[in-house]
Parts: C-alpha cells; structure tokens; sequence
C-alpha cells in the first residue's frame, strides 16, 4: 500500500514539474553576465539589450529593491522628444506550440506612479532583433498586459498575470512597449514631460497543461555561455537576428466617439459606423489595424479597464464580419481609463491604429 502511494505522489509530483516548467532563463535577473570587453558585471545573464551600442537598464545595485532578490530591468518606454524606446530580448527555452496556452507572470513598477500594465508588452517571434542603437519596434502582433490580472505587492510593486495562446511556434522573447501611440502621446496621456521607465521582475512564462521539451538544459547553458556583449552581435542562439534601423510605419488613425456605443455598455449603436473607412480599412497595404478602448476617468478603474477592452473587442468583431478583414491583421487592447480630453464624452472612445 506505501509503494502505491508513493508511486502516484512521485507522479503527481512528475505533473507539477513539467506543468511549472519556466520558458524564460534568469526571469528573476539574479545572474549577472560578465562581459568579456570590460570585464564587468554589465547584464543579466541569458538576456541580451536590442541595442548593440550599450546596455542600459539593468540594476544590480540600486537603493530600489526588487521582489525577487535585488536585481531587475528598467526600460524607458516614452522619453520627450525621442522616438526611439528600449527592448530586452532572450530565447525561450522551450518554442512555444502554435494552439497551445501560456501563462505570463511577471511584477511591474513605476517610480512616479501605480505600475501601467499597458506599457509593458511581450513580442513571442522567429527571430532576434539586433539594431545599433535604440530602435522603435512596433510589430503586427504581441501579447498586451493591459488586460491582465492585476495584484498589489509590497513596495509599489504589482503582479500582472495574463493567458494567451500562442500562433505559431516561437523561439524568442523581446520584452517593451509596442504601443502604436507616439511616445510624446503616451507622456501627454499620463500628465509627465520627462520620461516613462518601469520596472519589471520576475518574469515567467509557463504552459498550461503539460507541454515540456529535451532543449530546455541546452539552449540555457548556451545563452549563460554568451559573454561578449557589445558593438557586436552576440554568438549561438541568438546569431541569426536581423539588424534594424528606426522602424517609423506610416499610420492612420481612426477615433470612434462615445455615441456610437450605448450608454455604460460596448454594444454599438450601429453596424455601419466604419462604412465611411471601409476604403481605408480594407486598402491592399494594410498590414495591421490595432483596436484600443478607453472609457471616461469616472468609476472603478478595474471595470473601466475591463469595458475598455470589450468595446475594443466589439470594433474588432465588426471589422472581421462586415468588412472582411482578417482576424489575423486585427488586435484589440483596452486601455481604461482616459483624461486626454475636457470633456468627458471625448474620452470615451475607440481608436483603430491602421498600420501600412
């Protein structure tokens, strides 16, 4: 009977492993690379900066404490009167499997307000991005936090956790603000005229259910093995990037007042309202059309986020049935909260982003 027993506590014990099995090596940042060049403790191991100039960023040693240990990454997403953003990237140890579920973990803070889970985004690709200085990403699809589960931690820090499955079988990893808005924008919305930088700790990215992989101890050893960092791009796994330049799309936007919703709801008052956009919804060139909701600065703010993201969803559903637009061209964020405008009925809107 205590061999029986035994048997299926060590199965289920099996179970929870390969459930909890982590894709990204060193989430916490508590292992510190040693680049070679300096010969300094410059970035945290197994990650690499986008840009190949410098790496910034990273603290290892900063009166700030982190929630798992000392160490995390700081990444200005909007700075004034600069295009350009920053972006940290690593290959997942594990591909992820087209059709399967992941669960993203990962704790936020920003030092001149509660944590926005909106300027933080993961981009899942095929390939590393290598660029000589800071670039502007804005890929056709990633994974937003502003619709993720939120829970407060101690010393400002938030817990952002959020489900996604994923499209396709992706090998890296790069970590940002993907936002179509400009960020002079982003400032304007938040009242700041300096610069946005949050703090992220903790990242994880573990499959729901029981997927695993024999690559998992390889592809680790090799990205720690990496030491030379800078005015190069880095060896192994991560060799076959590609190197951009700023990356300026031309973009359209396209604002959806508050009177076409019903009131405090994210029905649409009518199913024509985009006829008028049809041309420029369904034009050849139109790589991306990005649906973001917002609500006006009245009421619960977890529930402004939430009707936010349906009303999103709702514009999204009427691009794909009465304009045929391709569900894989079309993401959807809600984006809560907004105070751009005086008037409260202003705020209360759905932008659509059109990339070409």
């Amino acid at each position: 009977m205590k061999k029986k027993a035994f048997f299926i506590v060590g199965m289920l014990f099996a179970a929870v492993r390969i459930i909890a099995q982590d894709l990204v090596a060193n989430g916490s940042f508590e292992d510190v690379n040693f680049c070679l060049e300096y010969k300094a403790r410059c970035s945290p191991a197994a990650w690499f900066f986008v840009s190949q100039k410098e790496a910034r960023g990273y603290y290892s040693l900063n009166h700030l404490a982190g929630t798992v240990g000392t160490k995390y990454l700081s990444l200005d997403i909007a700075r004034y009167n600069v295009e350009t953003r920053q972006y940290w990237e690593t290959v997942l140890l594990c591909d992820l499997a087209a059709g399967a579920k992941y669960r993203i973990q990962v704790n936020l803070k920003d030092e001149q307000e509660p944590p926005d889970p909106a300027d933080i985004g993961l981009n899942f690709c095929n390939r590393p991005v290598f660029s000589t200085d800071d670039t502007l990403l804005r890929p056709s699809r990633f994974v937003s936090l502003s619709d993720g589960r939120v829970k407060k931690l101690k010393d400002g820090w938030v817990q952002v956790e959020k489900e996604f499955t994923a499209d396709s079988n992706f090998k890296y990893l790069i970590i940002g603000n993907f936002s179509a808005e400009a960020n002079r924008a982003i400032l304007q919305r938040k009242g700041l005229t300096g610069k946005v930088s949050v703090l992220i700790d903790d990242l994880r990215v573990l499959p729901v259910g029981s997927q695993g992989c024999g690559q998992y101890e390889v592809v680790k050893d090799s990205l720690y093995a990496v030491k030379a960092r800078h005015d190069h791009l880095p060896k192994p796994d991560m060799a076959k990037g590609v190197t951009v330049a700023l990356v300026s799309p031309k973009i359209d936007t396209v604002v959806i007042s508050n009177v076409l919703f019903q009131f405090n709801s994210y029905s649409l008052a009518s199913e024509d309202i985009l006829d008028k956009y049809e041309k420029q919804l369904t034009a050849s060139d139109v790589r991306q059309i990005l649906v973001a909701g917002y609500t006006d600065s009245v009421g619960n703010l977890l529930y402004n986020q939430e009707l936010s993201r349906r009303r999103a969803d709702a514009v999204g559903l009427l691009l794909r049935k009465r304009y045929g637009v391709p569900a894989a061209k079309i993401g959807t964020e809600g984006r809560g909260k907004s105070t751009d405008y005086a008037e409260q009925e202003k705020n209360r809107r759905v932008e659509l982003y059109i990339y070409h």
